[in-house]
């Protein structure tokens, strides 16, 4: 079956992305990490072949009206209304069958073979996550053989340390998960600076 990858992501403007990273580098820096991350990833898992690619886009308006070149190449979809779960759980439930995974647009390192890693789980797998060192995730995929269950994603404290282990408890108590690689979503200065020395690191 085909294997989808939903980008979330938000139209690229100034002062209306990353706002507590833009509380410590300003808007401006901001700006520009997130116009090329959002860039850089979808470019470069579109290459890839082996795994269909959309972006969900908020606000929805934009999907027909969009101001930002860098996206026009994709097909992009609403994310709709509701808080991020419910949005998440839109996302999965208007696909075609088959696995499917969902990342986020702030995670500069994600690369073909993480994404190749997540669906090689789901053939194990009911779920697999990409976890955060903040409690989060930059990644969650289902493989979708039966309906999204009906909880999926409510009540998770989101943005918080309980993120993951909040959505796990949304999951049938039956479900296998896995997990792949820890990956850095880039929220505030600290953590855009620490990914800035590894960049530098390997220009060395």
């Amino acid at each position: 079956m085909p294997r989808h990858v939903i980008l979330f992501a938000r139209t690229p403007r100034y002062g209306r992305v990353k706002t507590r990273l833009a509380r410590d580098i300003g808007k401006i820096e901001t700006l520009r990490f997130y116009r090329n991350t959002l860039a850089n990833v979808s470019r470069r898992l579109s290459r890839d072949g082996r795994f269909q690619i959309s972006i969900a886009l908020t606000p929805d308006r934009d999907v027909d009206g969009l101001a930002s070149p860098i996206l026009y190449d994709h097909a992009l979809q609403p994310q709709g209304n509701g808080d991020l779960g419910q949005r998440m759980s839109t996302a999965f439930a208007g696909l075609p069958p088959g696995p499917a995974l969902i990342i986020g647009s702030d995670i500069p390192d994600i690369q073909p073979h993480h994404i190749e890693r997540a669906f090689n789980a789901l053939g194990r797998n009911d779920a697999v996550f990409g976890p955060c060192d903040d409690g989060g995730y930059w990644l969650v995929g289902l493989k979708r053989l039966c309906a999204t269950p009906p909880g999926f994603m409510k009540k998770v404290r989101w943005s918080s340390a309980h993120t993951l282990k909040d959505t796990i408890a949304t999951l049938p108590k039956n479900w296998k998960m896995s997990y792949i690689n820890n990956l850095d979503d880039i929220d505030d200065g600290a953590a855009f600076q620490k990914w800035k020395m590894r960049q530098t690191m390997k220009d060395i």
